[in-house]
């Protein structure tokens, strides 16, 4: 048996057209395909068969043989007739027409018998000559004289019976030698498509003596759609007198699928999404889909990543390759928008805190200058008297600290910030809450 296979490998590109760009003629003229060797090979059973192949060419994509795909049902190790076929597509789909090798298995000859002596025929004998002998003339000489009286003459009369009229025999009814003839209905090489329906068009078929003998055809053989090979379905008859028809054959060649869709993958939620900073990004899902390969949405592979804590535009990416290796790239893009209100921050830190804190400076009022407080070391500030515990600590003025501190009454927030349950501060706020809250660290985050 021929193991048949091949690869079809894809490669998806996306470019930019231009703006005005002719359409092209579509192509639908379909490949050729043209055998290397003889179109029918003899082999004897057991024999190991290597195919010579086939080319074909294209009018667009030109030589396309290396995307050829070859089917066979053939099994040397039983006698008979099989075909292998030939077809191909160009990159527009168009199918070439099927083309076959016949390959015939035989049983292996036999050793010629010896020929019997001839005996060789006795030459011809003459037959030998019969001898006649004539009867005795008696010759009289009678005296001239006239004789005293006439002698009497007596006449005999034979009777002869007439021979009897000769009986032929009636001639023979001429026997009946001409074999029926089969004609196909339909073409003798037909191709389908995997998984298609096959119904098979018939043969008629006709005696000189019996006439129509359609009904009396005998059909062989069998076409699996599910299973791409080349198939031979063989019919035949014979008439009253048993003179066999010449078997007549169909070839079907069930093609393999050419798969050129891509999958489609669907987004749940949107192909964007706005998310305010620090919010939690939770994916919302997708779904992938091929017409061949059903659902694929286990293979979806996904790349790319989101920092909510930095605002900005950030690009997921989903990709899917069914088993022709079509593949679907979609992208999902997330933006990240700023927490709170920079400009109502600054008017909020110059009502609030404006009477301890130069806003716009690094300068020490009675509290630190607030002018690049974000990201600062805690307690760094040369004249730093708010906590011994601020001074004291190795982290710094980022988001979270400062949701903490100017959050929440800073005598329980000064705890949670330094770690240590006794530590204290001089000073002394309430904290904001809601938007008051976002938009003074948007101010801090703005005003380094």
């Amino acid at each position: 048996m021929i193991g048949l296979s091949f690869t079809l490998a894809i490669t998806f590109m996306m470019l930019a057209a231009p703006a005005s760009v002719a359409a092209a003629k579509p192509d639908s003229t379909p490949p050729v395909i043209k055998l290397i060797g003889a179109d029918s090979v003899t082999i004897q059973v057991g024999e190991s068969y290597r195919d010579a192949g086939a080319k074909a060419s294209d009018d667009v994509d030109g030589d396309i043989s290396a995307s050829i795909r070859s089917v066979s049902t053939l099994d040397t190790s039983k006698p008979g007739t099989y075909a292998v076929a030939y077809n191909v597509n160009d990159a527009a789909g168009n199918a070439a027409a099927s083309v076959f090798r016949f390959v015939k298995v035989v049983e292996a000859a036999a050793e010629p018998a010896a020929e019997p002596a001839v005996k060789a025929a006795p030459e011809p004998v003459a037959p030998a000559a019969t001898a006649v002998t004539a009867p005795a003339v008696e010759t009289v000489i009678e005296d001239t004289a006239e004789p005293a009286t006439e002698p009497a003459v007596e006449t005999v009369v034979e009777e002869v019976a007439e021979p009897a009229p000769e009986t032929k025999p009636a001639p023979a009814a001429k026997a009946d030698t001409r074999p029926p003839v089969i004609k196909l209905r339909g073409e003798a090489s037909i191709s389908i498509n995997e998984g298609e329906e096959f119904i098979d068009p018939g043969a008629t078929a006709w005696d000189m003596v019996d006439g129509n003998l359609t009904s009396r055809i005998r059909v062989s053989g069998e076409v699996n759609t599910s299973r791409p090979a080349a198939y031979m379905i063989s019919y035949n008859v014979s008439d009253r007198a048993g003179n066999s028809a010449k078997k007549v054959s169909r070839f079907v060649t069930v093609l393999r699928t050419v798969d050129m869709t891509p999958p489609v993958i669907t987004l749940k939620g949107g192909d964007s999404l706005t998310l305010v900073e620090d919010e939690k990004y939770i994916e919302a899902g997708f779904t992938a889909m091929d017409e061949v390969d059903g659902d694929l949405t286990a293979r979806v592979e996904q790349g790319g990543m989101v920092n909510t804590a930095r605002p900005g535009t950030y690009t997921l990416k989903y990709f899917v390759a069914d088993r022709a290796d079509n593949r679907t790239i979609i992208e999902r893009k997330i933006t990240v928008t700023p927490r709170g209100d920079a400009a109502a921050g600054e008017a909020l830190a110059m009502k609030k805190c404006a009477s301890c804190h130069n806003i716009t400076s690094t300068k020490k009022k009675f509290g630190p200058g607030l002018k690049g407080v974000y990201g600062r070391k805690a307690g760094s500030m040369d004249d730093f008297n708010y906590s011994s515990w601020l001074g004291a600590g190795k982290w710094s003025w980022d988001k979270e600290n400062l949701k903490i501190w100017l959050g929440e009454n800073t005598k329980e927030a000064v705890k949670k910030v330094s770690g240590n349950p006794d530590a204290r501060t001089k000073m002394n706020f309430r904290g904001l809450s809601g938007d008051d809250l976002d938009n003074i660290i948007a101010f801090l985050k703005r005003n380094r």
